[in-house]
């Protein structure tokens, strides 16, 4: 099943597709995100063109699991966007997807100063592979620490290191400044 990922951002929305089999996940493009009904339009403008059969929209909870401003806008969008095609809408959490993302870009070489026009649809890639991932059986890992973990960081999950009482891997990771 070919989808569509939607990374909601303030000023950019990130989208990212799959392939004919939802296999994988692939960074489609980067849109402003305006005027809200302009947005909406844009987006059912790429649902139609792209042919998908399910949108994914990232529900911003925070990292305790409980919905703020952001979750609640993200579900309103979703309901607006609903109302508008005829393919299936769902949320999927999308905590760590902009830190993921981030680490993916850094460790293959794009700059930080040249990430911003790029991150959203980096964002909306893994939000997108997570969920295929998950449909699949081979979803996120339940320490999403590990996500984020420095590559060959084998200090264990955050929570082993967190009852072990060492920081390992957390903070100003090797950048010799004071918390």
């Amino acid at each position: 099943m070919k989808c569509l990922a939607i990374d909601l951002g303030e000023r950019r929305i990130g989208l990212a597709l799959s392939d004919e089999t939802g296999s994988f996940a692939h960074p489609l493009r980067t849109v402003p995100a305006g005027e809200a009904k302009a947005t909406l339009e844009a987006l059912v403008s790429v649902i139609a063109e792209t042919a998908v059969e399910l949108v994914v929209i990232g529900l911003p909870l925070m990292m305790n699991g409980e919905e703020g401003g952001a979750a609640r806008k993200a579900r309103a969008f979703a309901s607006r966007l609903e109302q508008r095609v005829t393919v299936k809408v769902t949320l999927w959490d999308e905590r760590l997807t902009t830190v993921s993302a981030e680490r993916m870009l850094r460790d293959s070489g794009v700059k930080a100063k040249d990430q911003k026009p790029i991150i959203d649809q980096a964002a909306a890639t893994v939000l997108l592979q997570c969920y295929l991932d998950a449909q699949r059986g081979t979803g996120m890992p339940d320490d999403l620490d590990s996500m984020v973990a420095p590559p060959g960081d084998s200090g264990g999950s955050g929570r082993e290191r967190q009852r072990r009482g060492d920081r390992k891997g957390r903070g100003n990771r090797g950048r010799g400044g004071r918390r």
